[in-house]
């Protein structure tokens, strides 16, 4: 019984430790999904400050995310969903109304 115990403490350890790395991915803090009704475009924005286009970039492991350029990259999980893909659905990452967003081209 003494010999399980430690593999129970450390399994008990790397649980809490997934769990905690899970949790604490970056993600938009103001997320604007942009998923249609019909199934369309899934694509996220931060809606950081902007004042030209430039100012914004796509970020995130399948890029999905719009975010500013000036802003910390943004750490998303790495799956690859067709709804992420932004020239399929026309959208480009840009400065609409002061704010880093996925807009129509």
């Amino acid at each position: 019984m003494t010999r399980t115990l430690p593999f129970i403490l450390l399994a008990g350890i790397a649980l809490s430790f997934s769990i905690f790395v899970s949790d604490g991915c970056a993600r938009p803090s103001s997320s604007n999904n942009n998923r249609t009704e019909d199934g369309g475009f899934c694509g996220e924005s931060t809606k950081a400050v902007c004042s030209a286009g430039t100012d914004c970039i796509v970020g995130g492991c399948s890029s999905q995310v719009c975010q500013g350029a000036n802003e910390p990259p943004i750490i998303t999980t790495c799956e690859w969903t067709e709804c992420y893909d932004a020239e399929k659905y026309n959208k480009a990452c840009g400065c609409v109304e002061s704010q880093c967003q996925w807009r129509d081209k």
